[in-house]
């Protein structure tokens, strides 16, 4: 006296259900299922909701602090507030330099962005990873799958090659995955078949070390700030209880939208920043040094 009924076979059999081809995360597109060349898709990209109130004046003042020269805080403004916006589209690169100087708030910024972005769309990844430079470097479902990419530290790993020559290498990889008009790449899934894909992904490197990138001068690929202060403890206390608050994190995102992005060109080359002479300069050959003596 009982009958079993297998709920997947009914599920499998309904004349309702939806079948879909892929899933992927798709900014462009609407939420939670699109069309594309025929077929219907998932979108794992969901806009975030943040609850109405909260106050925007610690996170205003901690972009502040990170970023004390007025022109480069405008600016990375206007980049963020254009990357909420339309996170389809990508923009320059973002290097954040801090000289040797350490705690002033670089990482602070990354969980707060992963706050600021759905969920899941904010990635860390070493800068092997992201220069290439290591065995699972191959793989590159990372840039895909996130809006924000974020390198915690800029730094060489030592190969048989010379100091200048490895920065350069580095650069060469680098200018290829940020550069913001490529959108169609080919997807490299470790244990999952390849296929062409779309990424979305921003980057943002962190460093401590001017000359942790060769750029050449006429580099029109990254953006390059400079760091304030580090702050004290107390700062720190504040600022991640102020953070904890989803509201706070929505008024801040709100005070960020505030941000006039009329003329903003996120494709254009960024400013040429007295950071980024800086950085051209550190990352100058010996050979690039002596021919600039000879010629003066």
């Amino acid at each position: 006296g009982r009958d079993l009924t297998w709920l997947a076979d009914l599920w499998l059999r309904h004349p309702n259900r939806r079948k879909v081809r892929s899933i992927a995360m798709r900014p462009d597109r609407p939420w939670p299922i699109y069309e594309e060349n025929g077929a219907q898709h998932v979108n794992t990209y969901k806009p975030k909701i943040f609850p109405p109130g909260g106050d925007a004046t610690v996170g205003l003042q901690f972009l502040e602090n990170l970023l004390p020269i007025p022109a480069e805080r405008r600016y990375f403004m206007q980049w963020l507030a254009h990357k909420i916006q339309h996170p389809e589209v990508r923009g320059v690169g973002i290097i954040m330099v801090a000289h040797q100087t350490f705690g002033t708030g670089r990482g602070s910024l990354i969980q707060l962005l992963r706050l600021m972005l759905p969920d899941n769309t904010v990635r860390n990844i070493d800068f092997d990873m992201l220069s290439g430079r290591n065995y699972q470097s191959q793989y590159n479902d990372w840039r895909v799958d996130s809006l924000i990419v974020a390198v915690d530290e800029a730094q060489e790993t030592a190969q048989n090659v010379s100091r200048w020559q490895t920065r350069n290498n580095a650069y060469e990889r680098l200018k290829e995955v940020v550069d913001p008009s490529t959108t169609d790449i080919t997807v490299i899934r470790k244990g999952a078949q390849n296929g062409p894909g779309k990424t979305y992904a921003s980057v943002v490197v962190m460093t401590n070390h001017m000359d942790s990138v060769v750029l050449p001068v006429n580099d029109r690929r990254f953006a390059i700030f400079e760091n304030g202060a580090a702050q004290t403890d107390d700062y720190w206390t504040a600022f991640h209880a102020w953070k904890s608050d989803p509201a706070n994190v929505g008024a801040f995102v709100r005070e960020v939208l505030k941000t006039d992005i009329i003329g903003f060109k996120p494709y254009a080359p960024p400013p040429m920043t007295a950071a980024k002479a800086d950085m051209v300069d550190a990352g100058s050959s010996e050979l690039d040094r002596l021919f600039a003596e000879v010629m003066t």
